[in-house]
């Protein structure tokens, strides 16, 4: 049985948007731009950073933003690098439990 979820509004009020905007937030690149710039990075940047840090060759899968974009980092390869999956888990991670400057 398809259970419908309960849709409760008060008279007299309007829908707000509970995430303030971060002013400091850079616009992320998506869809065929995005895939196009992925793609470009990967093909001349084959190999993730920080295994090549550590002395391993492992192929990167992730384009990376050194900078989060959040954080005012910029969408372009001055701010990418290439990391395997494992690495950019562990950085993601790193970064969300960190704090945030907004």
């Amino acid at each position: 049985m398809r259970m419908l979820k309960t849709v409760v509004t008060m008279a007299g009020t309007k829908k707000v948007n509970m995430v303030q905007a971060n002013p400091i937030a850079t616009k992320r690149t998506r869809g065929s731009v995005w895939m196009a710039r992925r793609a470009r990075w990967l093909s001349s940047s084959p190999l993730c950073v920080m295994c090549e840090a550590e002395g391993r060759v492992t192929e990167a899968k992730e384009v990376d933003h050194i900078q989060r974009l959040d954080a005012g980092g910029a969408d372009d390869e001055s701010n990418y690098q290439s990391l395997c999956v494992a690495h950019h888990k562990a950085k993601t991670k790193s970064e969300v439990s960190g704090p945030r400057r907004w």
